[in-house]
């Protein structure tokens, strides 16, 4: 499979579980602390924005897809797991073993923002 259809697959299920996501949060809201509910709602926002941006890089001409943007697609979905769905775990299922990793998130974080830095870096060379 190459690198482009991975792209693009993870970003449509990853798109459609955290809408799924922030639909059930929305419901079931009363069963959350307010700092618990922004933590929910900055991961779900995270994670579909970065759903779109690894979408678009999904369709960049597989045959020049530069090295950079495919190791920003990476650096995407590294960054959504260990940013956003450590937070979701941490919250809704505080005792999961996912949710102990919580310390990485902001490594996932880092990700996110290297990925955004690769793609700016990507359009000062050529191709």
């Amino acid at each position: 499979m190459m690198m482009n259809q991975v792209l693009v697959i993870f970003a449509g299920v990853n798109g459609a579980f955290w809408l799924a996501a922030s639909a059930w949060l929305v419901h079931s809201s009363s069963s959350f602390s307010a700092k618990e509910m922004s933590s929910l709602a900055i991961a779900c926002c995270f994670a579909l924005l970065h759903s779109l941006l690894l979408l678009q890089l999904g369709f960049v001409d597989k045959k020049q897809t530069p090295k950079l943007l495919r190791l920003a697609g990476c650096s995407l979905i590294l960054g959504i797991f260990l940013f956003c769905f450590i937070i979701l775990f941490k919250v809704v299922w505080p005792d999961s073993i996912i949710a102990r990793l919580s310390p990485l998130t902001p490594i996932g974080g880092l990700a996110l923002i290297s990925a955004w830095l690769m793609i700016a870096l990507q359009g000062f060379y050529k191709k």
